[in-house]
């Protein structure tokens, strides 16, 4: 299966800011290892994320949370 991994962009007032970034630092997204690596913005997700972490938001609330990509390999 072949996919696309994309970044998403919205901008107010000339302002950009990074969908992707908004999710993860929410706690609402988890960063994929093995897509991240090719993103130009690698650095700036898994530190958003790190601050999820920090901040247990989300997923990471969730002691038991589980990966997309490890619940649908074991959806097999």
């Amino acid at each position: 299966m072949v996919g696309t991994v994309a970044e998403i962009f919205s901008s107010l007032d000339g302002v950009e800011k990074s969908l992707n970034e908004e999710q993860l630092s929410s706690g609402l997204a988890m960063v994929y290892p093995s897509y991240v690596k090719k993103c130009p913005n690698v650095t700036v997700f898994e530190q958003a994320q790190k601050i999820a972490k920090g901040n247990k938001a989300g997923v990471w609330n969730d002691l038991n949370a589980v990966p997309p990509w490890e619940f649908r390999k074991q959806k097999r």
